[in-house]
């Protein structure tokens, strides 16, 4: 039988194992179980902080958790829910302080990248914050970009790279619905608080409905079913693609998913939303889903989705079979992103992961609804955003 010290010497000895050994343990480890390594102890938590500062580390790759953001008028909550898909929709719990950097009562969601969350707070200002390592930046403006920034809504916030790498990063805003504040804007961050630079695009009224950034370029999707392809640096666009196909298909895949005879009936209308994706093999898509709105009951339900794909060298897209092969979709608010299944088996290939009401699963290929069942709470009518934890 072990005596009451030898067990303690036991316990003292995991505090004391080598840094090199603790080392390769951390590279193994996705972001979520660090974070469980880091409280330990405190040899361990610094023993983490070392490794994950290094410039070389990468940590392991790990499918985004849903972050399910509430209000104290909606949820008995206060605050976020992260939903873990690979540990069988397990459900973290951060207060809205800690997400969201002190904003809680003010915040507005613009988008993620990165691990990093764009939120505006109440004098319309943007901020990137991390609700993991609880890092804040703010963005520069000059009068006329604050001015700009008060008159219009800010839709969206993309990133060039990740802020914890380089501070010296670049941004694209999606501003306003309402002619004409709807346009584009490019920011240039610098760790110097005195450098940064803001371009305003010459085209307005473009009524962008999407932007993502991929390889250094910003790409924009119009309601005139056009793509636009900008650099951070000029007020025009370097390109544009005519994607009139996209609308057409989507239309005649929406007729097909209702099964109602044509004219539909006029207490119901349908909307498309389109969106960009970056493939896990690279590439790019845009995804549209489609939406059938009942007039009666005032409701909007997806009935299916429809994805193409996008070649900017040639200006091609192309509707793609109903699959995504080895792929699954996790749709967001105000972004998506595309996930391997070869490497996290634990999704469903050819699927598209969204929320409406609940958290859905819809299968292209089968053309099929199925409801996670996770225990997530009320999360009806939330903000829902995919992201990667990042302990920078």
């Amino acid at each position: 039988m072990v005596s009451p010290k030898k067990k303690l010497a036991r316990m003292r000895n995991w505090s004391e194992l080598p840094s090199e050994l603790l080392e390769l343990i951390i590279k193994k480890l996705v972001v979520v179980d660090t974070i469980r390594f880091k409280s330990v102890c405190r040899y361990w938590n610094k023993a983490a902080q070392s490794t994950i500062s290094s410039p070389s580390y990468i940590p392991k790759p790990q499918i985004p958790l849903l972050m399910l953001s509430t209000r104290p008028t909606m949820d008995q909550f206060h605050g976020c829910r992260f939903l873990n898909l690979e540990e069988n929709g397990k459900v973290y719990e951060l207060n809205n302080d800690v997400v969201y950097g002190g904003f809680s009562d003010d915040a507005l969601y613009a988008g993620s990248s990165y691990g990093w969350l764009a939120i505006l707070d109440k004098k319309t200002e943007p901020y990137l914050v991390n609700p993991f390592s609880r890092a804040k930046i703010k963005f520069q403006l000059e009068p006329t970009t604050r001015l700009r920034f008060e008159k219009g809504l800010v839709i969206k916030i993309v990133l060039s790279s990740n802020p914890s790498r380089n501070k010296n990063f670049s941004a694209a805003v999606l501003c306003g619905i309402v002619p004409p504040n709807n346009r584009l804007a490019f920011y240039e961050h610098s760790d110097n608080s005195n450098s940064f630079t803001w371009t305003w695009s010459e085209f307005e009224n473009e009524f962008y409905f999407d932007i993502t950034c991929h390889n250094g370029k910003v790409y924009a999707l119009n309601f005139f079913n056009s793509v636009h392809i900008w650099d951070f640096h000029t007020s025009l666009p370097i390109k544009a693609v005519d994607t009139i196909n996209v609308k057409m298909e989507a239309k005649k895949l929406a007729m097909e998913l209702l099964r109602y005879p044509v004219p539909m009936p006029d207490n119901l209308s349908l909307f498309c939303r389109p969106c960009f994706v970056e493939s896990s093999s690279g590439e790019i898509l845009i995804l549209k889903q489609i939406h059938l709105y009942s007039v009666d009951n005032d409701t909007m339900s997806t009935i299916g989705f429809v994805v193409f794909t996008f070649d900017d060298e040639t200006g091609k897209i192309e509707c793609m079979p109903q699959t995504l092969s080895d792929q699954a979709i996790l749709l967001g608010r105000r972004e998506a992103t595309s996930i391997s299944t070869r490497d996290f088996p634990k999704l469903e290939a050819n699927s598209i992961y969204f929320m409406d009401e609940y958290l859905e699963i819809y299968n292209l290929k089968k053309d099929k609804f199925t409801r996670c069942v996770y225990e997530y709470g009320s999360s009806t009518k939330s903000l829902s955003c995919w992201m990667v934890p990042n302990l920078w």
